[in-house]
């Protein structure tokens, strides 16, 4: 039990790439790296969108990304994956106060028994305890199919510390487990296990999209809409962006700072580049 806990919290920070926002909006120039200047800064940020997690044969951090952190004072990601008092909330917060086999009709444990099986070699009886996030979580990550994985967040958190950078957090695990919880109801978690294999190929495709910088693509992949729904995009999009987005100006403003976050919130009218926009910052891509 404890080396299962352990694997769901080392991954489950990984597992979701959110989606785009919904409403159509102009294209966005080929680049993952966008820097955010103006409206009374007088250095230059930057915004850069990641894939979460990829096979290591496919991984890289993009040189440009690189020298962007090594120019700029401080990294943010989503969440602080090196804060041992976070990795201990997450602890707690992965395991459910009922058991699944109390509260999955027989029909969903059949089938989420089936998966567990399949993606991880285990029963539900063994991860009877934890929640139904977690296990989503864990079991996309595993749906990765490659003999090693990487997450780039910790990569970047790994590369900024090598360089003496500040590391902190745009939210609390607490919060953007919250988040998800709001976001996936176990009924809505219940359609992806019984939808990975076409969940490993949409995903395929959006590690090709990464790799090529196509920002468009990747977005339009990630709006499939038989992985997200209305839910999803308000909680997981438009709220976190938005609490992002207020803060932000502060934390530019004090220090020069590398935004890292899912590629899913870049893009779109409710997407972090719009929103910075709409509150007076230039941003524009940087192509190499």
């Amino acid at each position: 039990m404890k080396n299962i806990s352990t694997l769901i919290i080392s991954l489950i920070i990984a597992a979701f790439s959110p989606t785009k926002s919904y409403a159509e909006s102009p294209e966005l120039a080929d680049s993952l790296l966008w820097e955010v200047s103006g409206n009374g800064l007088t250095q230059s940020s930057y915004l850069t969108g990641t894939l979460h997690i990829m096979c290591e044969k496919d991984f890289g951090i993009l040189p440009k990304v690189e020298r962007a952190i090594k120019a700029s004072d401080q990294l943010y990601l989503e969440v602080d994956v090196n804060d041992p008092n976070e990795m201990a909330v997450m602890q707690q917060m992965v395991m459910s106060d009922t058991l699944l086999t109390d509260t999955l009709s027989t029909e969903q444990q059949t089938t989420l028994n089936q998966a567990l099986k399949e993606l991880m070699g285990l029963s539900l009886e063994q991860v009877n305890k934890y929640s139904m996030s977690a296990l989503l979580s864990l079991m996309l990550v595993k749906s990765v199919e490659c003999p090693s994985i990487k997450v780039l967040d910790m990569e970047l958190s790994t590369l900024a510390a090598a360089e003496g950078k500040t590391i902190a957090a745009l939210e609390t695990i607490k919060a953007q487990m919250g988040f998800m919880d709001k976001a996936f109801t176990d009924e809505y978690i219940m359609t992806y296990f019984e939808q990975m294999d076409e969940y490993k190929m949409v995903f395929s495709d959006m590690v090709e999209a990464f790799k090529a910088e196509d920002l468009n693509e990747l977005m339009d992949l990630l709006n499939d809409k038989r992985f997200y729904n209305a839910d999803v995009e308000h909680w997981l999009l438009k709220v976190r962006n938005n609490n992002w987005v207020a803060i932000m100006p502060e934390i530019m403003q004090k220090n020069s700072t590398v935004f890292a976050v899912g590629a899913g919130h870049l893009g779109g009218n409710i997407g972090v580049i719009q929103l910075l926009q709409e509150a007076g910052f230039t941003v524009k891509p940087v192509m190499n």
